[in-house]
């Protein structure tokens, strides 16, 4: 279409400074850009940037689970302060919620486990999430089991 009959009225519009990216299609679209490009800079260890993509991501769309998810991540991986591991949590129980029902993201559960371990949390609410995270893992993975979790059973770890 931009090389056929639309050429000539997109090369108007972008001669006259009319093309924008405002619309809110345009702004989920760019919300997935630059929480997808954060997830890759966590991989090459680009922490500020990864960290910049995601909050831009969350600015955008503030309810995408796997947004927070990993700007929990990459803010876990370089807290340095109580405040900032905090931060981080906030992020994986908002990362649990707007997953909801779905259960697409075993990873906000173990990563909130985590995190109560870290603070002698209640020792329920840890195997809780555990087990959320087990359960999960096994319906995106066919039944198989953690590969950390090897006293893991198809039915229940514990």
């Amino acid at each position: 279409m931009l090389s056929g009959d639309f050429k000539t009225v997109w090369e108007a519009k972008l001669k006259a400074g009319g093309l924008t990216g405002s619309s809110g299609e345009f702004s989920l679209i760019m919300a997935a850009l630059k929480r997808d490009n954060g997830i890759i800079a966590i991989d090459y260890d680009l922490f500020a940037m990864a960290r910049d993509n995601l909050e831009e991501a969350v600015d955008l769309r503030s309810n995408d689970p796997r947004a927070q998810l990993y700007l929990g991540k990459v803010i876990s991986l370089t807290a340095r302060t109580p405040e900032d591991r905090q931060e981080a949590e906030d992020h994986f129980l908002k990362a649990i919620q707007y997953d909801g029902t779905r259960g697409a993201y075993p990873d906000p559960h173990l990563e909130h486990a985590l995190h109560l371990i870290g603070e002698n949390g209640d020792k329920n609410e840890i195997k809780n999430e555990i087990e959320a995270y087990v359960a999960l893992y096994q319906r995106e993975h066919m039944g198989t089991c953690p590969t950390t979790w090897p006293s893991c059973t198809t039915t229940s770890p514990w």
